[in-house]
C-alpha cells in the first residue's frame, strides 16, 4: 500500500503536498511495523520485528521529521550541502525506493530456505560447564585492553578523552588509529563477552548472578561512554533476542509495557550519545528533554536524499563488486598500504564532508546500492538482508537457551549486522559476528548427540 501511495505521489510537484504524502506513507509503514512486531512477540523470534522497526526508526521517522521541519527536506547543518532544499523529484524517488526496499525485505524474509544443517551445527555446540564464567570475564577484559592499547596505556588520556567531546576525540586521536595495535581489533570479542555475561546473569542465581551482572553492567557503561551507538547495539540486541525467546509464551500487557519502556530508555541513551558528541558527557547535567527529542536520530533519510541527488545526475552508476570488499577487508593495510576502499562511500563521503578527515558519513544501504547498481541493486540487497533475517531466525529457533547461551548470542549478532547494514553494508559490521563466532568456539564444546537439536 505504501509503495502504491509513493508511486501515485510522483505527480505531485509542491513541497507541501509531498510532505503530506510522506507522512501518510510513514503512517502506513508504521502499521506494517506494528503488525511485524506483533508477529515477533507471538513467535519469540526477533527477525521480522527488528528489521521493520529499525527501518521505520532509521528512515520513516527521519522522513516525518524532515517533512515537518522549518525548511522541509533539507540537508542537516553539518552536511557540506548546508540548508539546501532537495528537489521534489529527488524526494519522490527516495520515498519510492525506500518503500521498494521495505517490500524486498519482506519478500526475502518469506522465501523458504533450508537452514537445518546450519542450525544443527550451532545446536551441537553446547556451553562448557567448568570455568565458563572465568572465560566470559576474560573475554570482557578485551574491552579495556583494546582501549588501553589504542591510547598507548595512558589511562588518564583515555578517561579524559571518553568523558570529553566525541567529535573532538575523533580529531585529536585520529593519529592513534593510523596503525593501531593488534589488541584494537579484538574489541568486538569483548562486546560479545559482555553480552554473554549479561545472559549468564539472567540465567544464574546467587553470587554468580550478581558477579556476572555487575561486570556486564560496567562493560556496557564503558561502551556507552565511547559514544558509538552500533557497539551498544552489539551487546544489547542479542540480550533482547534471548529475553524475548525466554518469555514470549508468558507475554502479558504489563510485560509488553515493560518492553516498551526498555526500548524508550535505549532510545534516550542513543539520543544522549548524539547530543553529547559536541559538548562531552560533562554537559549532561545541563541538557533539556527537548534536546533529546530534537537531536538527529540516525541521519539516514537525509543521506538517502543526498545519494539520490548525486547519481545519476552528477555521477554515473558505479557498478563495483561490493562482495569483494568483504574479502579484502581482512588484509591489514600494513601489508597492503594501497588497499582500495569502496568508491561509492568515498565519493559520497567527500561530497558531504568536503573531504574532512575527522568525521565521515554513509549514504545508507539504499543510497549505497542505488548509487552502485540502480534499482536492481537496492532490490537485491533488500532481498538478501530479508533472507539473512529468516536464516538467523531459523538458526536461533533451534537453540535451547539452557545449553546454548554462547551460541544464541553468537547467532543473534547477525540481527545486529542486518540492522547496522541499514546504515551501510560494510565488512566492518560483519566483523562483530565473525569475532563472536571465535568467542563462541572458546565457550562451547562439540557434541554428536541429537539431544540438543530441536
Amino acid at each position: 500500500m505504501a509503495l502504491g501511495v509513493a508511486t501515485a505521489a510522483l505527480s505531485s510537484q509542491s513541497v507541501t503536498s509531498t510532505a503530506i504524502v510522506v507522512v501518510i506513507i510513514s503512517a502506513i509503514s508504521l502499521i506494517l511495523t506494528v503488525l511485524a512486531t506483533y508477529n515477533t512477540l507471538r513467535s519469540g523470534l526477533l527477525g521480522q520485528g527488528a528489521m521493520m522497526s529499525a527501518l521505520w526508526i532509521m528512515f520513516f521517522m527521519e522522513a516525518i521529521k524532515s517533512a515537518l521541519g522549518d525548511l522541509p527536506f533539507s540537508a542537516p547543518d553539518y552536511f557540506n550541502y548546508g540548508a539546501v532544499q532537495f528537489d521534489v523529484e529527488v524526494i519522490h524517488r527516495s520515498m519510492l525506493h525506500l518503500c521498494l526496499f521495505q517490500l524486498m525485505l519482506l519478500v526475502g524474509f518469506v522465501i523458504p530456505i533450508d537452514t537445518w544443517r546450519f542450525g544443527c551445527w550451532f545446536a551441537r555446540r553446547v556451553d562448557i560447564e567448568r570455568g565458563r564464567l572465568i572465560l566470559e570475564v576474560l573475554l570482557v577484559v578485551f574491552i579495556p585492553l583494546s582501549l588501553g592499547s589504542t591510547y598507548l596505556w595512558n589511562w588518564n588520556h583515555l578517561f579524559r578523552s571518553m568523558l570529553g567531546s566525541y567529535n573532538s576525540r575523533l580529531g585529536e586521536d585520529s593519529a592513534l588509529l593510523v596503525n593501531p595495535p593488534f589488541l584494537y581489533y579484538l574489541f568486538p570479542i569483548g562486546l560479545y563477552g559482555a553480552s554473554v555475561l549479561f545472559v549468564e546473569a539472567l540465567e544464574s542465581r546467587g553470587i554468580r548472578r550478581y558477579t556476572a551482572g555487575t561486570i556486564a553492567a560496567i562493560a556496557i557503561f564503558v561502551v556507552v561512554l565511547t559514544g558509538s551507538r552500533h557497539m551498544v547495539l552489539v551487546i544489547l540486541l542479542p540480550i533482547s533476542a534471548i529475553v524475548l525467546r525466554r518469555s514470549f509464551r508468558r507475554l502479558r500487557l504489563p510485560r509488553v509495557l515493560l518492553w516498551a519502556f526498555a526500548v524508550l530508555v535505549l532510545f534516550c541513551v542513543f539520543q544522549l550519545q548524539v547530543v553529547t558528541r559536541e559538548v562531552g558527557w560533562g554537559a549532561t547535567r545541563r541538557l533539556d528533554p527537548d534536546q533529546l527529542a530534537k537531536a538527529e536520530i540516525t541521519g539516514q533519510f537525509p543521506a538517502l536524499l543526498v545519494s539520490e541527488s548525486l547519481v545519476p545526475a552528477r555521477h554515473d552508476f558505479f557498478l563495483e563488486p561490493t562482495p569483494i570488499y568483504f574479502v579484502t577487508h581482512w588484509i591489514p593495510r600494513r601489508f597492503w598500504p594501497d588497499k582500495p576502499v569502496e568508491k561509492v562511500w568515498q565519493y559520497f563521503n567527500d561530497e558531504v564532508t568536503g573531504g574532512n578527515p575527522v568525521w565521515n558519513v554513509a549514504p545508507s544501504v539504499i543510497g549505497q546500492f542505488y548509487m552502485n547498481c540502480g534499482v536492481i541493486g537496492l532490490c537485491a540487497i533488500g532481498c538478501f538482508l530479508g533472507m539473512l533475517g529468516r536464516i538467523t531466525d531459523n538458526a536461533f529457533a533451534r537453540l535451547t537457551l539452557q545449553n546454548h547461551r554462547a551460541g544464541a548470542v553468537c547467532v543473534a549478532t547477525l540481527y545486529v549486522f542486518i540492522i547496522n547494514s541499514f546504515r551501510y553494508f560494510a565488512p566492518f559490521y560483519f566483523v562483530y559476528s565473525v569475532l563472536a563466532f571465535v568467542g563462541m568456539i572458546i565457550l562451547t564444546k562439540a557434541t554428536r548427540s541429537r539431544t540438543y537439536v530441536i
